[in-house]
């Protein structure tokens, strides 16, 4: 069992658990004296057992490590804001499927509540639980609604990612999801995927991506957002794993 906390990891240290925590580990049948689980902060792992006490549940920690580095594809997100409560589900699964990270993107045809702190505050805690379930101890940090896809764009190209993006079909870039390994093969490490909104990208920010970024389509109709991410993501996901191998 993983748990997220913000302490600093030591051997023979005692860390409290929240009351949150605490009713995750009764939900899953696991708040047992003595049960190991294993404690994550960023940047350390620790293993520990649970100590129940009178008044408050605590890990006492028996051994610490490095968190090891990533060692699976770095595929980068790009996601044209939607409804919170989408939005939310998006993150959630792209976060299990093992997503590098998720970048939110404000694209002309995404509606700007949808941008707020507070809604970025959620998601980063979306992504918390969905790293405790998938027990993924690599914590990643959703970051503040980039302005543009232009800003997007030339943010993916500075971090020299090969970039992909999501079209709608009869995009006049042509061949899409054919000959694509030899692309992958070029930096299957490092991946932008970009996804736009509900009622596709402009005709700007299309022509914009016919000129930046190899296109990918789903041949079987116009799938939602977070559908098209959630299905795109795994394609590419596979593609690059069986690159790596």
């Amino acid at each position: 069992m993983l748990l997220f906390v913000h302490d600093s990891l030591a051997p023979s240290q005692k860390i409290g658990l929240s009351v949150q925590q605490t009713q995750h580990l009764k939900a899953r049948r696991i708040l047992i004296q003595d049960q190991q689980v294993v404690l994550c902060n960023g940047s350390v792992s620790a293993i520990g057992k649970i100590e129940i006490l009178k008044k408050s549940i605590c890990v006492h920690i028996t051994h610490t490590e490095p968190l090891a580095p990533w060692t699976g594809p770095q595929l980068s997100l790009y996601i044209s804001v939607i409804k919170p409560d989408r939005m939310g589900w998006l993150i959630e699964k792209a976060t299990e499927l093992g997503v590098y990270q998720i970048i939110p993107v404000q694209a002309e045809r995404s509606q700007k509540i949808y941008c707020s702190e507070k809604n970025i505050e959620h998601y980063n805690q979306v992504v918390i639980a969905a790293c405790t379930q998938s027990e993924r101890k690599h914590l990643m940090k959703i970051p503040k609604t980039i302005d543009s896809l232009d800003i997007a764009l030339s943010h993916a190209q500075q971090a020299n990612l090969n970039v992909f993006s999501g079209l709608i079909a009869g995009s006049s870039q042509g061949a899409t999801n054919k000959n694509m390994l030899p692309l992958i093969l070029g930096n299957p490490q490092k991946m932008a995927l970009f996804i736009g909104p509900e009622g596709g990208w402009s005709a700007r920010e299309q022509a914009l991506l016919e000129k930046s970024t190899q296109a990918l389509s789903y041949p079987f109709g116009i799938l939602r957002t977070e559908t098209a991410s959630l299905a795109l993501t795994s394609w590419l996901m596979g593609l690059a794993s069986h690159c790596r191998d």
